[in-house]
């Protein structure tokens, strides 16, 4: 009898940790839609309304003459000195890297994608009012080498399903020069609120920027977060021990105008 019940309670374990197994590493949510940058609001001043002189006119100006120069000074950049850049996910990506033990043998796991968005707009006549938008990470198309690790990420971790999203909402930067130069790379440090899952943190990323052109920005951030900050917890893994703390999250990223 004692035998019985030993055999049961352990199939019960058995099945209770299938079970689990199969929950974590179930197939994960897709992307819900194609990533699109949160539009950065820029007030520009207000322009006067252009004089019309009637004399020496060959013909009356119409509304559709004033609708016509309205349209070219916006198809000229007439940003009074703003030019807003959009990050290109073709030349990008974001990632995330942190060492654990796999099988008794120490391994670095990194994830990525390339399903980053944000804006940044350059002030040509005023370089500290320059701005970073809302950069969005779509948390459900990271990957690693491994698929079952994928879900358990997906599913269990970062629980995609409920955030598909990770942001980071700059607040403040330092660093700017009084006078930037084209294919000069500038040092900044960028603080802000980062959000994994519905925990928010202020986060800073060290970065490097160069305005290379007026049609092309690049750059590269990089920070260490811990993940228990965020309230995230690792599944228990045989195969998995020693999980490090900290995490070191990148982004690299080239952007262009709009």
């Amino acid at each position: 009898m004692q035998k019985r019940i030993l055999f049961a309670i352990g199939l019960i374990l058995v099945l209770t940790i299938i079970a689990a197994a199969l929950y974590i590493l179930r197939p994960s949510e897709e992307a819900s839609a194609p990533i699109e940058a949160v539009p950065i609001n820029i007030d520009l001043p207000t322009k006067p309304e252009p004089e019309i002189k009637t004399e020496n006119l060959e013909k009356p100006t119409t509304e559709q003459d004033l609708i016509n120069t309205s349209s070219k000074d916006a198809m000229n950049g007439d940003t009074n000195g703003m030019i807003v850049f959009s990050i290109d996910q073709s030349d990008s990506s974001v990632s995330f890297t942190l060492d654990e033990l796999l099988r008794n043998v120490p391994t670095t796991v990194i994830g990525s994608t390339n399903q980053v968005a944000g804006e940044i707009v350059i002030d040509v006549e005023n370089p500290e009012k320059s701005q970073i938008g809302t950069i969005l990470v779509n948390a459900r198309t990271l990957a690693t080498y491994n698929d079952f690790r994928n879900r358990a990420i997906k599913n269990e971790i970062l629980k995609t399903g409920d955030f598909e999203f990770i942001t980071f909402v700059p607040t403040r930067i330092s660093g700017i020069p009084d006078n930037p130069q084209f294919g000069v790379e500038m040092v900044l440090q960028i603080t802000g609120d980062l959000t994994i899952r519905d925990v928010t943190k202020e986060t800073t990323f060290r970065t490097t920027i160069t305005v290379a052109s007026e049609t092309q920005i690049t750059g590269y951030a990089s920070t260490m977060v811990r993940w228990s900050e965020f309230d995230i917890t690792i599944p228990e893994v045989s195969s998995v021990a020693d999980v490090d703390e900290e995490v070191m999250l990148e982004i690299e990223f080239s952007a262009h105008p709009k």
